[in-house]
């Protein structure tokens, strides 16, 4: 029996037993609550027609009224109506080889925004699919103890397989498929795209073939290849990850496969057997290597250096080339190129017209260029100089190139744009082809005659009254001119950025903490993770085992860390989501913490933190060379590192039990300006009293202010108030 959703099929080989079967079988559907229409109930008989599709004995054909529903299709006048024409083809694309490759011309219709232009190449298209489903074959029922054929072919427009079984002494088909080339896959090379058909032929028809064997046929001979990747050149632009995950499927399933899991994989799906239709005919050579060397470093000292650029619209180029050991600089300019096609032009003058027979040295920026030269240029000669049956670009100049670097040894070298130090003679080229030439219109005087008549404004509102004034400048033009005034340089200097390649540190102890997470460890009393903390002080380090690394962990774990020693000013962490989420840092405004985070890519500001992390992992694994039961000699191997004295400096504990001098600046007033405080000999601040006293016990106004930084708040006093302070007076001893 087969079922799709609430559909039925009972089969037999005779029509006695499914006499018996069927009522039966309505009777036991109607007792479970399953409503049965008698007119849609079908048979007993030799044929049936199910999921649209006419069943008879172990064959299955295309219904007649289908046929002629689609011979009798008009003629597509919308997007929509040859939608629907897809539609009835595509659910009955089984039947018919080769149909995506057909309908190709029709999907382009289909693409959204895509203009509808019904001509001769759509409407051959759409003749050629009705005369494929008139000639559609009836396809056989699969009978998994026999092997089965699968035939691969593989053409320019997309690739197709069709699943054959030879059931006796007729070879029947069982199913075909079809599809056409996508993206990056129509520039693969031929024997890529056999490999990847194969693929994906053999994935498709696992669900049917199952544990039987596959013989594979397939236009290009792939043995060589599926056998032994490794020693066969690279011959498209197929990643090589992506190529590697064919060829392991495609082996495995091989029966040449050396593969320990060999046995038990052929026991899910069957063996495969790979064969070629004409492999006589058919020889596969690798591209022709490229003249052009590609360069080792260092670089030779007569290296040329090559660059262009293209600005505007329409856009102007600027080809150089720059010898800097004799000062050489050659140059061309144009106009309607790209800036790429300047680099190429550049690499061009160099090769062409440097005289001479010697090895020529040229450095350049672009990638393009540089693999055109090193590896594309011999494969483009054996196209024609086309990609696709399109021209390249320059082709004019690559032919030139071609026919000298043949004859004479060029090395290239591919140097990083915009980096002074590490290539000068690339930056001066890439000055050189940066330097504006006059034009027509004197766009830097406008420039700057805007900047002073807008009375020195910034870019964005000089950019906005050029556009409303129509003024022939560009932005580049504008922020040259903003660059270029002395005027604007003394209002508005550009402060310097801050460093950050710089590791803060507390100047007391407890002050400024740096912290992180460590792990995931192995599970040990329910934890998997420990918040790290250290003093970038003292060097005092804290940890506290956490189930997860969120934001509540990180709470949970600061609060314990600030009952053992008070609310630090500043934390310092990295940018994870536990430490920047906005609970966390509610919290931390709450508890008059700074938060600063380090900033990616500067580890010298994490480094702390991160080195000490390496040392409490180190010794959580000393003596079990495991992490397994890390909770349980967590606080025993913090103590040991705390008590420990570390780059001959004393241990964490030591300096925090140092006094630390930490300088305070007061300022002390008074309302009678006579009255000014002295310095004693013991360093003790000495106050004028307000009147003479006798000795004995007193009680007087304090008429001084003593005022401090905003963090002894404790220590001010408001102007108007005077405070009551009691003291005794001593008689002067003789």
């Amino acid at each position: 029996m087969f079922h799709y959703i609430d559909d039925l099929m009972l089969t037999s080989d005779s029509i006695e037993a499914l006499e018996k079967t069927v009522p039966s079988l309505i009777t036991y559907l109607q007792e479970k609550g399953w409503a049965i229409n008698p007119q849609k109930v079908q048979g007993p008989g030799l044929s049936v027609k199910f999921l649209g599709v006419v069943w008879s004995g172990k064959t299955k054909v295309l219904p007649s009224a289908i046929i002629d529903k689609i011979q009798a299709f008009p003629v597509p006048t919308k997007p929509k109506q040859l939608q629907e024409f897809l539609g009835i083809l595509g659910y009955r694309r089984s039947f018919i080889p080769h149909l995506a490759q057909l309908l190709k011309p029709l999907y382009r219709l289909t693409k959204k925004a895509q203009v509808w232009d019904w001509g001769r190449t759509e409407q051959e298209a759409f003749q050629q699919a009705k005369i494929a489903v008139k000639q559609a074959q009836a396809l056989g029922i699969f009978d998994p103890t026999l092997p089965a054929e699968l035939d691969v072919h593989v053409t320019q427009e997309g690739f197709g397989w069709g699943l054959w079984q030879r059931q006796g002494s007729v070879r029947i088909p069982i199913g075909f498929w079809s599809q056409i080339w996508h993206g990056a896959e129509e520039r693969d090379s031929m024997v890529e795209k056999q490999l990847l058909a194969t693929y994906s032929a053999l994935q498709a028809v696992e669900p049917i073939t199952q544990t039987a064997e596959v013989i594979v046929k397939t236009t290009l001979p792939i043995q060589g290849w599926v056998k032994d990747l490794t020693h066969i050149p690279k011959t498209g632009v197929a990643q090589s990850q992506t190529v590697a995950r064919w060829v392991a499927y495609l082996s495995q399933r091989s029966r040449l496969s050396s593969s320990p899991l060999k046995e038990e994989l052929q026991k899910i799906l069957g063996p495969v057997t790979y064969h070629s239709e004409t492999p006589e005919e058919i020889v596969v050579t690798c591209p022709e290597k490229s003249p052009v060397q590609e360069g080792k470093y260092p670089i030779p000292e007569d290296a040329w250096y090559t660059d262009g650029s293209s600005r505007g619209n329409p856009s102007r180029w600027r080809a150089v080339a720059y010898h800097p050991s004799t000062e050489t600089i050659w140059f061309e300019e144009g106009d309607g190129q790209s800036s790429q096609w300047a680099e190429l032009r550049a690499v061009w003058m160099v090769i062409t017209q440097e005289p001479g027979n010697s090895a020529l040295n040229i450095c350049t920026d672009s990638w393009a260029v540089y693999r055109g030269l090193t590896l594309w240029i011999a494969q483009w000669a054996t196209q024609d100089w086309t990609i696709h049956a399109r021209p390249i670009w320059g082709k004019d100049m690559w032919v030139d190139i071609w026919n000298v670097v043949r004859h004479r040894t060029v090395r290239a070298y591919h140097v990083s744009g915009h980096q002074p130090l590490q290539s000068p003679g690339n930056d001066e080229a890439d000055t050189l082809a940066r330097v504006r030439w006059l034009g027509s219109t004197p766009s830097e005087d406008i420039a700057h005659w805007l900047h002073r008549k807008l009375r020195h404004a910034g870019q964005k509102t000089m950019w906005a009254a050029a556009k409303a004034w129509g003024l022939p400048i560009q932005l580049p033009d504008i922020v040259q001119a903003c660059q270029d005034c002395d005027a604007c340089s003394r209002m508005r200097p550009r402060p310097l950025p801050e460093t950050t390649a710089h590791l803060a540190r507390g100047h007391n102890p407890l002050q400024r903490w740096q912290i992180d997470y460590i792990g995931p460890l192995p599970r040990s009393e329910g934890a998997r993770y420990a918040l790290t903390c250290v003093d970038t002080a003292s060097g005092l380090m804290q940890a506290y085992p956490v189930a997860k690394a969120n934001q509540a962990s990180t709470i949970k774990a600061l609060t314990r860390l600030m009952a053992s020693y008070g609310t630090p000013e500043v934390i310092e962490s990295d940018q994870g989501t536990h430490f920047t989420g906005a609970t966390v840092q509610k919290w931390a405004e709450d508890n008059n913490i700074e938060w600063r985070f380090h900033l990616p890519y500067n580890p010298t500001g994490a480094g702390l933190i991160e080195r000490y992390n390496g040392i409490l992992k180190a010794a959580l694994k000393a003596d079990s060379q495991s992490l397994q039961g890390w909770t349980k000699r967590l606080y025993e191997t913090l103590r040991d590192l705390n008590e420990r004295p570390r780059d001959g400096r004393p241990s964490a504990l030591k300096m925090l039990q140092t006094t630390w001098a930490s300088p305070l600046r007061i300022q002390i007033t008074s309302k009678d300006t006579s009255l000014k405080p002295q310095v004693g000999a013991m360093n003790n601040l000495l106050l004028p009293a307000p009147d003479d006293l006798e000795p004995g016990r007193h009680k007087v106004k304090w008429p001084w202010k003593v005022q401090a930084g905003p963090k002894w708040c404790g220590l001010l006093a408001p102007w108007g108030r005077l405070l009551e302070v009691g003291g005794s007076v001593n008689p002067s001893v003789i």
